[in-house]
C-alpha cells in the first residue's frame, strides 16, 4: 500500500513540473528570495563621523609600559603597536587603534570596529564670558 502511495506522489510531482522545469525552479527561487527579503529587516544607513567629531577623539603615543590592558595590536590592520606610535583610544569602550586605520573606519561607520559600540562624541564644555554669552572652551583662546 505504501508503495502505491509513493508511486502516486511521484507521478503527481512529475506532472506538475513537466510543463517547464526551469520555469518552476525559477519561480521557486523567486518565492524563496521574497520570503527571505520579507523576514530580514533593512540594515540601517551607514553614517560616519564628521571631521570635527574625529578630531575630538583622543590620540596618544603608544608606550608598552603604560599598556595595562594588554591590547598590543590594531584589530583593523592586525599590526602590533610600535613604541611612540600615535594611536587613538575610543572614549566609550577604550579600544585602541592606529589613527589612520580607525579614522578611515569612522568616516564610514559611527561605531567601534571591535565591539560595535556606537560612539557619541561630546562637544567641549561651554563657558560663560564676561558679557554673559557662552563660548566653547576650545575657542576661548582665539582672538575675537
Amino acid at each position: 500500500m505504501a508503495g502505491l502511495a509513493l508511486i502516486n506522489r511521484c507521478n503527481n510531482l512529475r506532472r506538475g513540473s513537466s510543463i517547464n522545469p526551469r520555469a518552476s525552479n525559477t519561480l521557486q527561487q523567486q518565492q524563496q528570495q521574497q520570503h527571505i527579503e520579507i523576514q530580514l529587516p533593512m540594515p540601517p544607513p551607514k553614517r560616519g563621523l564628521k571631521k570635527s567629531a574625529l578630531k575630538a577623539l583622543p590620540k596618544i603615543r603608544y608606550e608598552k609600559e603604560d599598556d595595562t590592558e594588554k591590547q598590543t595590536e590594531c584589530v583593523i590592520c592586525l599590526t602590533e603597536f610600535q613604541e611612540g606610535e600615535e594611536i587613538r583610544i575610543l572614549p566609550q569602550c577604550f579600544h585602541k587603534f592606529h589613527v589612520g586605520c580607525v579614522d578611515k573606519w569612522l568616516r564610514a561607520q559611527s561605531s567601534c570596529p571591535s565591539c560595535r559600540r556606537v560612539l557619541v562624541v561630546v562637544p567641549p564644555p561651554k563657558q560663560t564670558d564676561e558679557k554673559g554669552g557662552t563660548r566653547n572652551k576650545a575657542r576661548q583662546n582665539e582672538p575675537n
